[in-house]
């Protein structure tokens, strides 16, 4: 997946975290084609839940100041991410607890959830922001 001008939004802080998590996730992509991605999971998993904590908190206030109507189901859209990202981490604990480094599946789902993310909210909800 690549970064494209009409995933926008036009604001840079914004826009910025946006290319990160699309660099991240072409990197597991990648892992996963060389058969090393057991390797980066808990890196992609600690940028994840860095996204959520941090990029979400931003993105909201950057709404609550802009005066976004739509926030609350944005926010509901935030919410929901970060609870598959807990059940992704959940099924990392998983898998450590049976003594493995990582897994093939686990990170097909992660890029899966990521794109799903990409496609559905961050290049259409968040394009609405760019209205204001």
């Amino acid at each position: 997946m690549q970064w494209t001008e009409d995933m926008s939004v036009g604001v840079p802080m914004i826009d910025n975290r946006h290319k990160e998590l699309i660099n991240r996730l072409n990197g597991l992509r990648t892992a996963i084609r060389e058969q090393v991605c057991r390797y980066i999971i808990d890196d992609m998993m600690a940028f994840l839940e860095e996204y959520v904590d941090v990029y979400f908190c931003e993105e909201e206030q950057c709404m609550k100041y802009y005066g976004y109507e739509n926030s609350a189901s944005h926010k509901e859209q935030h919410e929901n991410f970060a609870t598959e990202l807990h059940f992704l981490k959940e099924e990392l604990r998983n898998i450590r607890t049976l003594g493995l480094k990582g897994s093939y599946e686990l990170s097909i789902e992660t890029v899966q959830v990521v794109v799903d993310w990409i496609a559905d909210h961050v290049a259409a909800m968040t394009k609405i922001l760019a209205i204001f």
